[in-house]
Parts: C-alpha cells; sequence; structure tokens
C-alpha cells in the first residue's frame, strides 16, 4: 500500500490513502501506515489526516469517490450541522452530518443522500474518536 505524506500551512503531517482503501481502514489502523511522498497544500490548514472514502451515503451521486480532510477533535467539540466521520467503539467507522435530538445525550447523524440511507441515532458514550470534515474532494466518475 501507498500512502502519501502532505504538508499543510500550519505545518500538520497526514496520510492519504491512493488504493481502494476505505476511510474505516484508515482511520483505524492509521499507525501502521508510512508516507511516501509529500505535498504541500497551503489552502487546507489544521487538517491531520486526508482519507479516500467510497461510502455512497454522502457522496454526490456522479462521485466514484471522495477524498476528506479530516482534524481530529475531542468529543465535546462537536458542533451541530458539521460533518464527522466518528470512530465507534465497537471499530465501525460512520460518516454524517451531525443533528441535535431532543434527548440529551443522542446525536441524529444524518446522510446526504436521505432516499437511501436513514438517520441513525447515536449515544455519544457509543463514540471512540471524532474527526471534523475540514474539506473534501469529490472524484467523479466517468
Amino acid at each position: 500500500m501507498q500512502i502519501h505524506q502532505y504538508r499543510f500551512s500550519r505545518c500538520h503531517d497526514i496520510f492519504y490513502s491512493i488504493l481502494k482503501e476505505e476511510v474505516e481502514n484508515v482511520l483505524v489502523n492509521r499507525r501502521s501506515y508510512k508516507p511516501v511522498t509529500r505535498v504541500y497544500l497551503p489552502s487546507v490548514s489544521g487538517c491531520d489526516l486526508v482519507a479516500r472514502t467510497y461510502q455512497r451515503a454522502m457522496c454526490e451521486p456522479t462521485c466514484a469517490a471522495t477524498e476528506l480532510f479530516l482534524k481530529k477533535v475531542d468529543l465535546d467539540e462537536i458542533i451541530q450541522g458539521n460533518e464527522y466521520v466518528l470512530v465507534l467503539k465497537n471499530r465501525s467507522v460512520i460518516w454524517r452530518k451531525m443533528r441535535l435530538t431532543s434527548n440529551k445525550g443522542v446525536w441524529r447523524l444524518v446522510a446526504r443522500n436521505r432516499e437511501e440511507y436513514e438517520d441513525i441515532l447515536l449515544e455519544h458514550k457509543k463514540i471512540a474518536q471524532a474527526w471534523r470534515v475540514i474539506a473534501k474532494t469529490s472524484i467523479m466518475s466517468s
């Protein structure tokens, strides 16, 4: 597997999968990846990790894949309306927009493609890690 290391304007190093690795594998196993190149991207600062995902729930219908520029945040820093990649304590990974619910301690995770994907109700205590999506690029299908 080849991993590219990017350097941003704040000098944060991140890892980027160029093969068909899901964001789940990159986030759960990120310490085992070794970067092979460096690229300077001044327009995206504060990014800790870039991973390619093929999840259909949040992608444009015409996209083959999406590259997510992620910043690790504490769970108390999650803000309603932003997109996050969440690593759960059972090691599953979800990319969704976060919404509040009337039940304190529970988030509503909303997919972009709501016709095919239902909302998910998730208790805060089930989240192990949170990564805020600060930028994304779409890879269009041909």
